[in-house]
């Protein structure tokens, strides 16, 4: 999995982000008292980095539509790990998200955009409807994320099934 880095800086290993080195690009981002927001946390890669990172010492807001899972997954470590119910289709709601944590939590530090679904259909059940939403959640809804950064981030985390390249 690659890191997108917001100073344009060569791709990074997950690893460099949750525990970073000695040296490095984000070196200076040490994980206690850092916050991370991670959207798509209420399962799947999302669910697996909040708890990582929140084990290596980040505050995470975590994210995602289902308000009950996320409410299950704070009762670890309530300071911690913070719910902030969102669909990342209302571009309205990650604003007020991104502002909620940023006030509420503290600065946003990482962004972990893992936010998507599968849906697996059968080829006689494939329709422009079914494309349009996916990619609504997919694809609009990690951009809609992705194009607001807080000014103290420093490294946005773009989770697919797919295979990336920098």
């Amino acid at each position: 999995m690659l890191v997108s880095h917001t100073e344009y800086a060569p791709c990074l290993r997950l690893d460099q982000v949750i525990r970073p080195a000695a040296s490095g690009v984000l070196n200076a981002v040490a994980a206690v008292n850092q916050v991370a927001w991670i959207t798509g946390a209420s399962s799947g890669i999302g669910r697996t980095l909040a708890l990582r990172m929140h084990a290596a010492g980040w505050t995470v807001a975590v994210s995602a539509r289902r308000a009950e899972v996320l409410a299950e997954l704070a009762v670890r470590d309530p300071a911690r790990i913070v719910p902030v119910p969102l669909d990342v289709r209302d571009a309205a709601a990650v604003a007020d998200s991104v502002h909620r944590i940023e006030r509420d939590v503290g600065a946003i530090r990482t962004a972990v955009l893992s936010a998507g679904t599968y849906v697996p259909i059968r080829a006689h059940a494939f329709s422009a409807q079914v494309v349009r939403e996916t990619f609504e959640l997919n694809t609009f809804g990690v951009a809609r994320a992705r194009n607001l950064p807080p000014p103290g981030i420093t490294a946005a985390i773009l989770t697919s099934a797919g295979r990336s390249r920098c």
